[in-house]
């Protein structure tokens, strides 16, 4: 009888244990020794976890398997391993900023996570990610070493940054279709550093709000159909760009300082909605948006000096405030223009402003300028400065010598 008692009193005992050990209620920020064995009795945390400013060296929590709120790992000077081996769900975000010496961050049996904040771990070299999750909210990752992302299995993502991934040298997500919010890729190095590489996202349909992408040597995005806001594709390396699909860009196109862009494909790409700009893309040849109609604010183009023949707009038939046009032009062709608020050509070529202004004077609500085989200097804001008058000004000037001359002489 009293040994089925004390049978009885051990059960009860090793129950209470287990029901303690699998849930631990509220916020944990662990400082001590005595912390860090306290939650390990737990399997699951119902707050967030936080282990800030510590000297371990290796933080491993053996009996994890869910957690609410978010895993803060941050500021840990010495810290070299995270390991949450049993680690299964996170509800919110896995965040691992500012820890200087990190190596590994090793979550194996991790299939759930709501987002991932990985950035100033300059060493961290593996970080373990869900095999099988479709949505994610943000994905940033950013001032690492590591050297690549294994199972990027995500379809759809609120939030996407890369950048400052040193030992990154290209960037794949093979089924993401949806980004809600922002899309940044940037991989690292200077113009013409071998470590830049190619940039794929093959599904991707739509990003809600800003894309930006630099530091490429090749854009895969044969499925984009829209851009929210801005579109960026900036200080890249790639001899071509196209994006084949794309429909709509809700902000400004931008396309600067690609300095071995060849061609520029845009074939179905029928609005901008701010301004499309082209500038500093010293190789490009053929800028080709066969279906664009109209531009909301202004439509850009400057130090672009391959181009000769504007003539890539074919179905262009508004441009809300300006069209800046200076390089080395020599024909501007914008047959279906029935609208636009001013316009300035500027050439260091011969371009006939003659035809210019009986061109588009009656097309143009406010002004036309344009500076037949001016020398002049810009920025990449558009303001330019002529170091010297144009052709018309200069015949002005000799005409006006010629006549003062002789009465000046006879004085």
């Amino acid at each position: 009888m009293r040994s089925s008692i004390i049978g009885v009193l051990v059960s009860a005992i090793a129950y209470a244990a287990a029901v303690r050990a699998e849930s631990c209620f509220g916020d944990y920020h662990v400082l001590t020794d005595i912390d860090l064995v306290s939650l390990n009795s737990c399997t699951q945390v119902t707050g967030s976890i936080t282990i800030d400013g510590s000297d371990w060296t290796d933080l491993t929590l053996g009996s994890l398997r869910a957690l609410q709120g978010n895993f803060n790992v941050t500021n840990n000077v010495s810290l070299v391993k995270v390991a949450l081996p049993n680690m299964e769900h996170i509800t919110r975000e896995l965040v691992v900023i500012g820890n200087g010496r990190l190596q590994t961050v090793y979550t194996p049996n991790l299939n759930h996570v709501g987002g991932i904040v990985v950035s100033k771990n300059i060493q961290l070299e593996t970080l373990s990610l869900p095999p099988n999750q479709a949505e994610i909210g943000r994905f940033h990752v950013q001032d690492t070493w590591l050297k690549e992302l294994p199972n990027l299995s995500f379809v759809k993502a609120r939030d996407v940054s890369m950048f400052s991934n040193h030992a990154i040298t290209s960037v794949t997500f093979p089924r993401l279709a949806e980004v809600e919010d922002n899309l940044y890729v940037a991989l690292s190095g200077q113009p013409g550093d071998a470590k830049r590489g190619k940039v794929h996202f093959p599904q991707l349909v739509s990003v809600g709000e800003k894309m930006s992408v630099t530091h490429s040597t090749y854009l895969h995005v044969p499925a984009l159909r829209t851009v929210g806001h801005d579109l960026w594709l900036n200080s890249n390396t790639m001899d071509q760009m196209e994006l084949s699909q794309l429909e709509s860009v809700g902000g400004s196109l931008r396309i600067n300082d690609n300095a071995e862009l060849g061609r520029i494909n845009f074939p179905v790409l029928k609005s901008v909605s701010e301004t499309l700009e082209l500038w500093h893309n010293k190789d490009l040849l053929v800028p080709s948006f066969a279906s664009l109609e109209t531009v909301g604010a202004d439509l850009r183009m400057a130090d672009c000096h391959q181009v000769r023949t504007f003539n890539g707009f074919p179905s262009l038939h508004t441009v809300n405030h300006t069209i800046d046009l200076r390089g080395t032009l020599t024909d501007v062709n914008l047959d279906v223009l029935a609208k636009v608020g001013n316009m300035t050509v500027v050439s260091s070529f011969l371009v006939n402003c003659t035809n210019v202004h009986a061109q588009y004077d009656s097309k143009v609500e406010g002004k036309v300028t344009c500076f037949d085989g001016a020398d002049f200097k810009y920025t990449n804001d558009f303001n330019f400065l002529p170091n010297k008058a144009s052709t018309a000004q200069i015949s002005l000037g000799t005409i006006l010598l010629a006549m003062i001359l002789p009465a000046v002489l006879a004085i």
